[in-house]
């Protein structure tokens, strides 16, 4: 009478192990992996408002750092060429007496006088192509002055001195008239590196005897 293993008897005929009751042991519960969760959870149909501000404000901030660098190299340039740049002064003497110019075949209906100007220079670099232009006076004819010739050169903290001659036409201008024309205009310059400067200027005339007493009383003011 052959006898049963003992072993054998406790497993199944798969090869299970059976449980202390008598039963095959259960399964272990299945833990579903980590992305199956995941992707169970609601996805969101539209993006986050953070996600189309961040990019805008990055943006932003690099656009005005870029225009204060700008600004501030701008500022920087233009205050260091104003520090090395040309000042031209013009400083008009008249030279005869104001009233009407003859010519070798007589009077002529030109009123003016001869007188002499000086550029001077008091600032700290070359100043190129220096010209004059007047365009208005306080007279009751048109006076202007002839300009400068053109590509004048007035070296730093030096002067030029230049004959010049400011007239207009007036028919009904009298030989015994007495006063005072300011003629104005404007000089302008460059520098080496072709940036342009300009300052108003004005030229005060007497119209008289330069020797008379009038003129002697007015020429100081007119030369202010």
């Amino acid at each position: 009478m052959s006898r049963e293993n003992p072993k054998k008897s406790a497993e199944t005929p798969a090869g299970r192990p059976l449980h202390p009751e008598g039963g095959p042991e259960p399964h272990p519960p299945q833990v579903a992996p980590q992305e199956e969760v995941a992707s169970q959870k609601k996805v969101s149909e539209r993006p986050h408002w953070t996600t189309f501000v961040a990019p805008s404000v990055s943006v932003l901030v690099a656009a005005l750092s870029l225009f204060t660098t700008w600004y501030v190299f701008r500022t920087s340039a233009e205050a260091n060429r104003n520090v090395v740049r040309p000042f031209v002064t013009l400083f008009y003497v008249q030279n005869t007496s104001g009233g009407l110019v003859r010519s070798g075949d007589g009077a002529t209906d030109k009123v003016g006088a001869l007188g002499t100007v000086t550029l001077t220079n008091v600032g700290n670099t070359p100043a190129y192509d220096v010209t004059t232009e007047f365009t208005s006076s306080l007279w009751q004819s048109k006076l202007t002055c002839t300009g400068l010739i053109k590509g004048t050169l007035v070296l730093p903290h030096s002067f030029k001195t230049y004959p010049i001659v400011c007239d207009g036409s007036d028919p009904k201008f009298k030989s015994d008239v007495e006063g005072t024309a300011y003629i104005f205009g404007r000089i302008s310059y460059h520098d080496v590196n072709g940036f342009v400067f300009g300052e108003p200027i004005q030229v005060g005339m007497c119209i008289g005897q330069l020797d008379g007493p009038f003129c002697k009383a007015n020429i100081p003011r007119l030369q202010q």
